[in-house]
């Protein structure tokens, strides 16, 4: 005949002590039948197991206990863990897609009575064209008939004017010089002006160098994925106050008056 009632020592092993008498007690016991104190370990939610105070997990089922910052970190972490999976794909894709074109950016780094001097760098994965150069400034006052001058790249031999810039992909510190295509003496208005004059009032006004920079399309754009148009915009640098003075000197006229 087959004996279904439990052992003692089984018995035993399903009891645990009291936290205060060490009475055995009901293993889902929250008060001790023996001293009447309150019990002070976390009871599992799923199975009713009274366990260690310590305990971060339940002993008898191994389900996470509530009542502790490390099982709340874990339980918020577990919440939005797929919403961060997300965000990391988001922002991979988008570093993809704005880094697929070129991305152009330059600095001014050096002028004298001739020359500007310019560094480029494009980070994108294709070419880019530096296609249209003005320094712009203020000509309230000046008898000058514009407030440009109009800019032209010029080769390694310092004499070649080149229509245009290309930057390869992912190249850095790209140096170019640009030569003003006419001094301001031949926009002077009367023809005789005083030429230290111009050159004073110039040298301590704000000039900008406006550089029309064509990338190889716009990475915001993604319908272009699998094809680019070309996307042109202007990008303003302001010209140094030490650097102005250099090149205004030499580009208000060729010869001194």
């Amino acid at each position: 005949m087959v004996n279904f009632m439990p052992s003692k020592r089984q018995k035993k092993k399903e009891e645990r002590k009291c936290d205060s008498c060490k009475g055995m007690i009901a293993p889902n016991a929250r008060i001790c039948s023996h001293c009447g104190s309150t019990q002070k370990g976390p009871i599992c939610s799923n199975c009713q197991h009274k366990n260690r105070p310590s305990a971060r997990t339940c002993e008898k089922c191994d389900a996470v206990l509530h009542g502790s910052l490390f099982v709340l970190f874990r339980k918020v972490l577990n919440y939005w863990k797929p919403l961060l999976g997300l965000i990391t794909a988001i922002a991979g894709s988008n570093t993809f897609l704005y880094f697929r074109e070129s991305n152009t950016d330059f600095k001014i780094i050096n002028a004298d009575r001739r020359f500007i001097t310019i560094s480029t760098e494009n980070r994108g994965l294709r070419p880019s064209t530096l296609k249209h150069f003005e320094l712009v400034f203020d000509k309230t006052g000046l008898e000058i008939t514009q407030a440009h001058l109009t800019l032209m790249p010029v080769a390694d031999d310092g004499q070649t004017p080149l229509a245009k810039a290309v930057i390869g992909k992912q190249e850095d510190d790209v140096r170019i010089r640009l030569e003003a295509l006419a001094t301001l003496k031949a926009t002077c208005r009367p023809a005789i002006v005083c030429r230290e004059e111009i050159r004073r009032k110039l040298a301590v006004r704000p000039m900008r160098l406006m550089i029309t920079i064509e990338e190889s399309g716009n990475p915001w754009y993604f319908w272009q994925v699998f094809h680019s148009t070309p996307h042109t915009h202007t990008e303003p640098k302001e010209l140094p106050e030490d650097f102005r003075a250099a090149f205004i000197e030499g580009a208000c006229c060729d010869e001194p008056d």
